[in-house]
């Protein structure tokens, strides 16, 4: 465990360390805020400044026009690389929600169609892992601390740290599990949906309905030899596993509606990049060996001086 605590302090943006505050910054890309590397973020400083702002050009070709600083963005956009940060934890068993289907069987305020699932879990200290339980304070601290960098005042905080937790001792995190067809999707990585294991019958017909605009994204999850986790063994595989976690944070600033009791928020969410299983759980229950004789018949009873 300690080469791979190198590896990850000497290789990746490790949050274990304090010194990742000065590795990562907050940009604004599309309609969220996106945690991104500070090297990235430079470049983008700077190309934006040697370009200058004032000068006006024809880009549409039918006489309309877009302004350099339109024209810088839109070059200067694909510098932005989002931060994946990096750190090591237990899964935990309480809030672990990754099963295939996401166990959705109705529309709720979070996922009003099967299309807007999420599967979703919860980071904790890997308490018998001496190494990284050690780390897993400044973890905790950095999250607090990078998502304080974004904050708006007066708004309520939700997603990836839990709001009755005090001191927060875990992290959110989720994986998308769909995504509309757009003819960007690699066809060797595209999961044919009617191959997706779902149980509940309202998934059934609901995954029916979307074969033709849709495609599955399986959870990036990988054993202890790297190969990736069959969606049928996410549970057995990853419930309480110690693991290498990837996320990248995102954040949104999200006004309260009008003549409405509700507050203005700042909702935050790590996304899932990767999941690296370093110890597998204990056995399951459910797993555990059947004697291939009956253990009560006289002779086994005699062999074992009953």
């Amino acid at each position: 465990m300690n080469n791979i605590r190198r590896d990850l302090i000497n290789n990746t943006y490790y949050l274990g360390v304090p010194a990742i505050r000065d590795e990562v910054t907050w940009r604004k890309m599309g309609r969220e805020n996106t945690l991104v590397t500070a090297d990235s973020a430079a470049a983008e400083d700077a190309l934006t400044k040697n370009t200058g702002t004032s000068k006006t050009v024809d880009t549409t070709g039918e006489g309309g026009t877009k302004s350099q600083s339109d024209k810088s963005q839109s070059n200067t956009s694909t510098l932005l690389v989002p931060a994946s940060l990096t750190f090591v934890a237990l899964l935990s068993p309480e809030g672990f929600f990754l099963a295939p289907d996401g166990n959705w069987t109705r529309s709720t305020n979070f996922a009003p169609t099967f299309a807007d699932v999420k599967l979703n879990c919860r980071a904790i200290a890997p308490s018998d892992v001496e190494t990284f339980a050690n780390d897993f304070t400044s973890v905790m601290q950095n999250i607090e601390w990078l998502m304080a960098q974004t904050e708006t005042p007066g708004n309520t905080k939700q997603g990836v740290l839990t709001s009755n937790e005090s001191p927060k001792i875990s992290i959110k995190m989720r994986h998308v599990l769909f995504e509309e067809n757009n003819g960007e999707a690699d066809p060797e990585q595209v999961v044919a949906m009617e191959e997706w294991p779902v149980k509940t019958p309202e998934a059934l017909e609901a995954i029916e309905r979307m074969k033709d605009t849709h495609h599955v994204v399986p959870l990036p999850a990988y054993d202890t030899k790297g190969n990736i986790i069959p969606p049928v063994l996410y549970r057995d595989a990853l419930m309480g596993a110690v693991v290498r976690v990837i996320v990248k944070l995102r954040h949104w600033n999200i006004a309260a509606k009008r003549n409405t009791s509700d507050s203005s928020r700042d909702t935050y969410v790590a996304d899932i990049e990767s999941l690296r299983v370093l110890t597998p759980p204990g056995k399951a229950k459910a797993s555990r060996k059947i004697a291939q004789t009956d253990p009560g018949s006289p002779s086994k009873k005699r062999r074992v001086g009953l």
